[in-house]
């Protein structure tokens, strides 16, 4: 099985397009593979998977996961949540790598996927690879299997930041990155610690 994106989407840092164009569930399924392929070659077995508030992201998620799963990774879903929610979770969780499905900045239309391969940087050379591997149906076999962790609260309190942060802050949050819908845990942690927070 091969597959060919549109060029326009293996992008410098990012894979990204207009979902239903440039950009959809069988390029999802595509970059699960291509991606696997990657961890698996690189001696890994686990992937965290986080996707932001768009319309298209769960269905991308879907196909992303099957990908992966079927290319040999074991998959560890950290739900909805903005791509620093997925840095944090692929720094911090026993996983050889993380994808987090977003559309970052752009319009909604758009969607895209973001990529981190053993706590570095899977950009350039990297994305243009898993065009190649797709067009030569160069992918490692396998069945991996999917497990969900709760990583919300760990990622907006984190016990051990420092205490400059212990004073009334500001903030912004954009619906875009799925993070409008997180804003009440977001206070309520806030809180706990001892931080005045308000939407600024």
């Amino acid at each position: 099985m091969t597959h060919q994106f549109d060029p326009t989407s293996l992008r410098e840092y990012d894979i990204r397009g207009i979902v239903g164009k440039a950009l959809g569930t069988a390029d999802a399924y595509a970059i699960g593979r291509g991606f696997a392929t990657h961890v698996r070659r690189a001696g890994g077995t686990r992937v965290a998977v986080g996707y932001d508030g768009r319309e298209s992201s769960p269905a991308l998620e879907t196909a992303l996961i099957e990908g992966l799963t079927k290319g040999g990774v074991d998959v560890v879903r950290i739900g909805l949540g903005p791509t620093p929610m997925l840095y944090y979770a692929e720094a911090t969780l026993e996983v050889d790598g993380g994808v987090q499905i977003t559309g970052s900045h752009n319009p909604a239309e758009y969607n895209g996927f973001k990529m981190v391969l053993q706590h570095r940087p899977f950009f350039g050379a990297d994305i243009q690879s898993i065009g190649k591997l797709a067009a030569e149906g160069d992918w490692e076999e396998g069945q991996g299997s999917v497990s969900n962790v709760e990583i919300m609260e760990g990622e907006i309190i984190n016990a051990e930041q420092p205490e400059c942060f212990k004073h009334h802050i500001g903030f912004h949050a954009s619906r875009r990155h799925g993070i409008a819908q997180m804003m009440p845990l977001a206070i309520e942690g806030l809180a706990a610690e001892g931080v005045g927070a308000r939407p600024a």
